[in-house]
């Protein structure tokens, strides 16, 4: 406003006076004419080159530091100011702050002092600067360090924008300031530090890529991030600038090119490049773009160590070109990488030249998997003898160099000049005489240097390792790092293994970690290289499951060839884990003989999976299986047996010495193997063939199942042992479904056992037999008691001849009234205690559904007994098949009992009342059930029970309904004539098929015998046996009945003979075998052998075999016979033949036959 006033032409106002001083003043007069205005006018004071030096600058200032002076933006670059101007400048600045917030000072050489200058002014409280430029001014480190020190330290610094382009940071001043943009306390929002925009539009590119300012970098990976040539311009722009401090450069996987491989040329011949490392690896460079490097690698700016130049597609050529670098005298390289490129061994004779130069500085050369042989290995050789005292890292594996070209690098190694540190071998297919060349090589040259020998994925033979080994050990010998195995892992695992073992494990052939590791992950590194030669590895109780069987397996196929006994005992393997094992199996190449599984959890698919495997490879070298303590199912033992089965093969399933003796002998006794069988008869054995400490063992084990078990015959086992075998069976209780203890005696302790066997839920009994007083009267309530508590799967139980006792039927009777109680077959001969089959019959018909056999055989069964079992026989739910009531009835109750069993006929098919005094009005009641169409009885017995007439009447009716019978036994009651001609009709009759007439004692004529051989042979009968004993027959009648049954194949038996007669082949002479107490006739028919379930069909041909051998036998006897006995012999036969009778007769008063 004041200086308008001056050029006013009404004001008369000449001369202002506003500045402090005459320098001032001066000053402000000078700018006025240079600027043509007035410098307190202006807020933007641009003096850029219109000053010059450090003493126009102090004047400048003393007009800058008048508060007249409101200058804003201050532009002073290119005025040769230096640290006194600067000193000026500061000063007036300080005195004057709060106007200026802008200043530039670009390209003056301040220098870091002239820079602390200008940070007292930062530092200044009233200083109001926003920007500040001090591009190209010099500056250093130091500088730097002074401005972020000022700044830091003026929290109410205005600063916002500071650029330090054209200087040198140093290596922290970058960091130094850049830390201030992270501070919240600072202002500062923008730092340039770059030159050029390319530079910086590059470096913010890359700050986005890898997530940090590059300049705050020393290595800058960009492998794969990058693509394109004009990238590549840009990276170069930034690398040029001083404050890009990248030494190490990855451009990996970029899809460099020819053009791009010369701008890579440019940036190594940059003055300013820093960069020593640069990696090219895996990019299509070829041979021309190798060339375009060289020029860039022979420069004398160019700085670069190290070059990774690993899968570029280079041939020989680029080996020329390498070799012109190496040679170069500007040449800084140390390190280079030539891996998977095909040099072959031309392209390596090229690099040896190179390699020869005594200028070269080259330390570490890889050619790894180059396509080099032994002439390359030569060429090296001989070049690094020629000149060995710079390389100290030589990389050549995966190249097939062999033993011949390991023995050419052993000359080198032999050399007392070579400076070789490392020497990388690894998969050059190298073996034990490769392996022994190097360790002598090494011992011989007590001076060599190399401390480290990787021999990875080659064949170390049985001495390789140990010789090498040995060296580590040796004091005068300098290798401290042998590696061998393929992996950082399998070291690992072998140096923990060291631990464990106290030994290199690769130097074992016996490896036994048995409690020693849990799990194998670990190991499996080294079990699968092929340095780890373990021919035996125990691996018990290490807690393998089915993901260290995966890797234990595929470790082993990859190295299987050693291995030759494995034990994996006592580990939770399972089904599963086994199915990992059985790959190994199927490997063609496993030597494995011997295996151990036991206690390995593993089941029937298990077994299934191993049987598998095993037959699949015939070849398989497996001779020993153990699988103990595992659990077979029903078909596991089979699977393998009929795999290790006559053979010298071991396979090994029983827990102990004394099961597997047990074994041995059962099988010497039984003639198969007992572990394939499901029952086990012992009825015939001597006592003494087996010892029951063994056969309890046998028992107790998973893999004997056996369902059915008849133990010797009555007191061959002695109370305490039938209560161990009792014992053995609670082991293992899952599988057995029929015990018969055959008339031995069950001490207290037996019972107990048997009753805890029988209580166990795992317990799936079906049949029970306990005969002849086997167990007391206290023993039968607790058996039945026992039964009680575990009802569901008896189908049947014989007592026979043991004494029940009050509370044993009472127990009984509980057992038969639980609806959980589905027994079908209660056999109770001469058990029950007086008055007490009431309450049993009463039991059963509150649970009538299931019985279908009653034996109460010599039972005394009274008026009230025989209402109940009456009752029971009504019962609409009552399904009973078999009754047999053998002298139990009292008088005259026969005709309520038959005439119960005519109100439910149907299912009848056997009813025994031997030695029951049937009168007229049971005979009657009889006669109405067997003519009954409903009636379907197979077997009736009425032994010793009529009289003549009811004989016939009895007959009579069968003649009916003659379709279903098949046995009849009328034993000693006389027929008479009418009988003996109704019976004949019954014979007659063609849809007759009785298969078994027992007419024993009957006071049968010869009469009465023409008529029935009339019968026999009126038509084809299914008669199988006729017994005739206790009958007179004449010489004659015998004759034609003879003659009869040979022609229709019965089975005739007759009181023995006298005289000429002994001799005929037809005839059973007197051969029926005592009654026991089953009344099944097919048990009479068992033999000691013991039968499978896929062994039936073959059992009942070798019985049909066993009865035509009968047959023949007689036939041989009948025959010697003829030869014409003296008188002494007949007689002895006579006397003989009549005791045979009188007993036979006494003991099967009952029943003829092999049933009652």
């Amino acid at each position: 406003m004041l200086t308008d006033l001056l050029e006013d032409s009404n004001c008369k106002l000449k001369k202002t006076r506003l500045l402090n001083s005459s320098a001032a003043e001066e000053v402000c007069d000078s700018l006025t004419k240079v600027l043509g205005i007035n410098s307190l006018l202006l807020s933007d004071l641009d003096l850029s080159g219109k000053i010059q030096g450090n003493s126009e600058m102090k004047k400048v200032s003393d007009l800058l530091e008048d508060s007249h002076c409101r200058t804003q933006k201050l532009k002073l670059n290119k005025c040769s100011i230096t640290e006194e101007g600067c000193a000026a400048l500061s000063s007036a600045l300080s005195s004057n702050p709060s106007h200026l917030i802008e200043l530039d000072l670009s390209e003056n050489q301040l220098g870091d002092s002239g820079v602390k200058k200008i940070c007292s002014l930062l530092s200044n409280q009233g200083c109001k600067l926003m920007k500040v430029g001090l591009s190209f001014c010099s500056i250093t480190e130091e500088g730097y360090a002074a401005l972020a020190s000022a700044l830091k330290s003026n929290r109410s610094s205005h600063l916002k924008e500071l650029d330090l382009s054209g200087n040198d940071p140093g290596d922290t001043g970058v960091q130094k300031l850049i830390n201030l943009l992270d501070d919240p306390n600072s202002n500062l929002k923008k730092l340039r530090f770059l030159k050029a925009p390319a530079a910086e539009e590059m470096c913010d590119s890359l700050t986005k890529v890898v997530g940090t300012n590059p300049l705050l970098l020393r290595e800058l990976d960009l492998s794969g991030k990058t693509q394109g040539v004009s990238e590549l311009q840009q990276l170069c722009s930034l690398l040029e600038d001083a404050h890009c401090k990248i030494e190490k450069l990855g451009l990996s996987n970029c899809s460099l090119t020819l053009e791009s491989c010369a701008v890579l040329a440019g940036i190594l011949s940059l003055d300013s490049s820093r960069v020593r490392k640069m990696d090219l690896s895996n990019n299509n460079l070829q041979d021309s773009g190798m060339q375009h490097l060289t020029g860039g690698l022979t420069n004398a700016n160019c700085k670069l160590e190290i070059m990774m130049l690993q899968t570029c597609a280079l041939t020989k050529e680029s080996c020329s070109a390498l070799t012109d670098v190496l040679n170069s005298k500007y040449s800084h390289m140390n390190e280079l990488d030539l891996s998977n490129n095909n040099l072959e061994d031309s392209g390596v004779l090229q690099l040896s030249a190179g390699l020869k130069n005594p200028h070269s500085s080259l330390k570490i050369i890889r050619l790894s998997n180059s396509s080099i042989t032994e002439d390359g290995c030569g060429a090296l050789a001989s070049a690094l003898k020629s000149n060995p005292s710079h390389l100290m890292d030589l990389d050549l594996s995966e190249n097939i160099i062999e033993n011949s070209g390991v023995k050419q690098l052993c000359d080198l190694l032999m050399n007392s000049n070579c400076m070789l540190q490392k020497l990388d071998l690894s998969f050059c297919s190298i073996t034990e005489e490769g392996y022994a060349a190097l360790a002598s090589a090494l011992k011989s040259n007590p001076l060599s240097h190399l401390i480290e020998l990787d021999l990875r994925g080659n064949d170390p033979g049985d001495t390789g390792v140990k010789k090498l080994t040995d060296l580590l050990e040796d004091p005068n010998c300098k290798l401290k790092t042998l590696r061998l195995l393929k992996s950082f892992a399998a070291e690992e695992a072998c140096g923990f293994l060291t631990k464990a073992l106290g030994t290199n494990p690769l130097l074992l052939r016996e490896l036994d970690l048995s409690g020693k590791t849990q799990g194998v992950n670990k190991i499996c590194d080294v079990l699968e290289d092929s340095h780890c030669k373990t021919r035996k590895l125990k691996l018990n109780k290490c807690s393998i499951t089915e993901e260290g069987c995966a890797a234990l397996s595929s470790a082993l196929c990859s190295n299987p060839s050693h291995l030759i006994e494995l034990d994996l005992s006592e580990n939770q393997l399972g089904n599963s884990g086994v199915n990992k094992i059985c790959s190994l199996l199927n490997n063609q190449c496993c030597e494995l003989q011997k295996l151990n599984l036991s206690f390995c959890s593993i089941t029937e698919e298990g077994y299934a999976a191993l049987g598998s495997a095993l037959k699949s490879k015939p070849s398989s070298h497996l001779i020993e299986l153990d699988l103990r303590g595992n659990d077979p199912g029903d078909t596991g033992v089979k699977e393998l047996t009929d795999i290790f089965m006559n053979s010298k093969k071991t396979l090994r399933l029983l827990n102990s010495d004394d099961a597997e003796e047990a074994w041995k002998r059962l099988n010497e006794i039984l003639g198969r193997n007992p572990l394939l069988q499901r029952e086990l008869d012992l009825s015939m054995k001597v006592p003494n063939d087996i010892q029951v400490k063994q056969l309890c063992a046998l028992l107790q084990d998973p893999h004997y199942r056996l369902e059915k078990l008849k133990l010797s015959k009555s007191g061959s086992v002695k109370g305490d042992h039938c209560a161990d075998l009792v014992s053995a069976l609670i082991v293992n209780p899952s599988h057995l479904r029929e015990l018969d203890l055959n008339e031995n005696k069950l001490n207290k302790s037996g019972v107990e056992k048997l009753c805890i066997l029988l209580k166990n839920p795992d317990c799936k009994l079906e049949k029970l037999k306990i005969k002849k007083g086997s167990i007391e009267e206290e023993g039968c309530a607790a058996l039945a008691s026992a039964l009680t508590s575990n009802p569901s799967y008896l189908r049947e139980l014989d007592l026979y001849k043991n004494k029940l006792g009050k509370s044993g039927v009472e127990n009984l009777c509980n057992l038969l009234k639980n609806p959980h109680c589905k027994l079908e077959n209660l056999k109770l001969v001469e058990s029950l205690p007086d008055k007490s089959c009431a309450a049993l019959v009463s039991a059963l018909c509150g649970n009538p559904s299931y019985i279908r056999d009653l034996n109460l055989n010599k039972n005394k069964l009274d008026e009230s007994g025989v209402e109940n079992l009456c009752n029971l026989l009504k019962n609409p739910h009552c399904k009973l098949e078999k009754l047999k009531l053998v002298e139990i009835l009292p008088d005259k109750s026969c005709a309520a009992l038959v005439s119960a069993l005519c109100g439910n006929p149907s299912y009848i098919r056997d009813l025994n009342l031997n030695k029951n005094k049937l009168d007229e009005s049971g005979l009657k009641e009889l006669c109405n059930l067997l003519k009954n169409p409903h009636c379907k009885l197979e077997k009736l017995k009425l032994a010793n029970t009529m009289t003549d007439k009811s004989c016939a009447a009895l007959v009579s009716a069968l003649c009916e309904n003659p379709s279903y019978i098949r046995n009849l036994d009328l034993t000693d009651n006389k027929l008479g004539d009418s009988g003996m001609k109704k019976l004949c009709d019954l014979l007659k009759n063609q849809d007759c098929k009785l298969q078994k007439l027992l007419i024993k004692n009957c006071s049968i004529g010869d009469k009465d015998y023409a008529a029935l051989a009339s019968a026999v042979s009126s038509h084809h009968l299914q008669l199988k046996l006729l017994d005739l004993r206790g009958n007179k027959l004449g010489e004659s009648v015998m004759k034609q009945l003879s003659e009869i049954m040979m022609k229709s194949q019965c089975s005739l038996q007759l009181d023995a003979p006298k005289g000429w007669l002994s001799w005929l082949p037809s005839f059973n002479w007197n051969e029926v075998e005592t009654e026991e107490s089953s009344e099944d006739e097919e048990a009479h028919h068992m033999t000691a052998e013991v039968h499978t379930e896929v062994d039936r069909d073959k059992q009942i041909t070798e019985e049909s075999s066993e009865d035509q051998n009968k047959i023949d036998r007689d036939d041989q006897k009948t025959e010697k016979r003829s030869d014409g006995p003296n008188k002494m012999d007949e007689k002895k036969m006579e006397n003989s033949s009549d005791k045979k009778h009188d007993k036979t007769t006494k003991e099967n008063l009952d029943s003829p036959s092999k049933t009652d």
